[in-house]
């Protein structure tokens, strides 16, 4: 399922890409020493989704202008998206940009760096969802053809109807 998302990631050509670890680092880093990506690992993971993005937010430079938030859970991502999201961005440099599909908003997002503050302050278990909300003056969105952007992978029957296989032990 990363090596899925990483390859979209990585037909993408974007800068960089950071790959935030928490639970099995060591596996998942062997896993995916063959790409191109700087390994961020998360010593607080168990606490939830928010230390993970902020151990990824706070590695970026600070000449990098935005960043695009991908789940790992989300393999059916296109190469398109991102791309549409670095297009949107370019034109909009201080918008939130979000990809929708058929007027219903997904994932990833692409946050411009006025917003790396706020996303470095996201506790527990949650995603930037609220801060979309709170800046909803600040949101972009951007349209896109596939509904995979609305689509994760939470239990073993979703890997099995995407005919993913989960990492050996």
């Amino acid at each position: 399922m990363l090596h899925r998302t990483l390859d979209t990631i990585h037909s993408a050509n974007l800068q960089q890409v950071v790959v935030v670890t928490g639970f099995q680092s060591d596996r998942i880093e062997k896993s995916i020493a063959q790409y191109p990506v700087e390994i961020v690992r998360n010593p607080c993971y168990l606490q939830g989704l928010g230390t993970s993005l902020r151990a990824g937010i706070h590695s970026l430079p600070d000449s990098c202008s935005g960043a695009i938030i991908f789940l790992a859970d989300m393999p059916d991502i296109s190469a398109d998206v991102p791309d549409r999201l670095v297009r949107a961005h370019l034109i909009s440099e201080d918008r939130i940009c979000v990809p929708a599909f058929s007027g219903q908003r997904g994932n990833p997002v692409l946050w411009p760096r006025r917003f790396f503050g706020d996303l470095g302050t996201i506790e527990g278990d949650t995603g930037g969802r609220h801060l979309i909300r709170k800046f909803s003056g600040h949101v972009q969105e951007v349209p896109v053809h596939s509904n995979s952007i609305l689509h994760d992978i939470d239990t073993v029957q979703d890997l099995r109807l995407r005919s993913i296989r989960p990492l050996a032990s």
